[in-house]
C-alpha cells in the first residue's frame, strides 16, 4: 500500500517495513521454539541465518521493485516523465534497506527478538546521528559530489550485509539452542 501513495517519503516507509519481515519472523521462531527445533533439522545453523537474510533482502528487493512500477504506472497515466529520478531514489532505498538489515540481524541474533528490537532503536539512532553529522560536515569539507556519495552508499549495503551476515552466523553457531 505504501508503495503505491504519491510521495517520496511512503516508498521508502515500505522499504523499511519490509526490512522489518526477518525480525518478525525471528520472533515468531522464537515463540513458537522453532530456533531450537532447527538444531535437530539437517540444515547447518549457517543456512538458517543466511535463509533470514535472503528473505529480508527479497523482501526489500520487491518493496523497490513495487514502487518503481507504480511510479512507472502513474507516470505513465500523467504523462509525466519517468527515469532515472526515480530509478536512483529506487537504488537509494534499497541500499538503505539492506543497511538496516545489517544491523538489525546480528542484534537479534544475539539478543533475541524482543530484546533485540530495543538494542535495534538505539543503534539505528546512532547510526542516523552519525549519517547526519556526516552529511552535513562531509562533503563540504572533502569537496564531495552526489555521485561519490552515492557509490559510497552503494559500496556500503553489500560490505556492510556481508560483515552482517559473517557476524550473525558466528553469534548463531555459538548459540545454546
Amino acid at each position: 500500500v505504501l508503495c503505491g501513495l504519491p510521495s517520496r517519503s511512503c516508498p521508502l516507509m515500505a522499504v523499511i517495513y519490509s526490512g522489518l519481515i526477518p525480525i518478525s519472523v525471528l520472533s515468531g521462531d522464537d515463540q513458537c521454539g522453532w530456533t531450537r527445533l532447527a538444531g535437530a533439522l539437517p540444515v547447518s545453523r549457517k543456512q538458517v541465518v543466511l535463509c533470514k537474510y535472503a528473505l529480508g533482502g527479497a523482501c526489500t528487493l520487491a518493496s523497490v521493485l513495487v514502487a518503481l512500477a507504480v511510479e512507472g504506472i502513474a507516470a505513465g497515466a500523467t504523462g509525466s516523465p519517468w527515469g532515472g529520478d526515480a530509478l536512483l531514489s529506487g537504488a537509494i532505498f534499497l541500499c538503505i534497506g539492506l543497511v538496516m538489515q545489517s544491523v538489525s540481524m546480528p542484534l537479534m541474533f544475539k539478543f533475541g527478538a524482543e530484546k533485540g528490537r530495543m538494542w535495534l532503536i538505539v543503534a539505528l539512532a546512532a547510526a542516523g546521528g552519525a549519517l547526519g553529522g556526516l552529511g552535513t560536515v562531509a562533503p563540504q569539507s572533502a569537496g564531495w559530489t552526489d555521485q561519490s556519495l552515492l557509490l559510497l552508499v552503494a559500496l556500503a549495503a553489500p560490505l556492510s550485509l556481508a560483515l552482517s551476515a559473517w557476524l550473525s552466523i558466528k553469534i548463531f553457531t555459538a548459540k545454546d539452542l
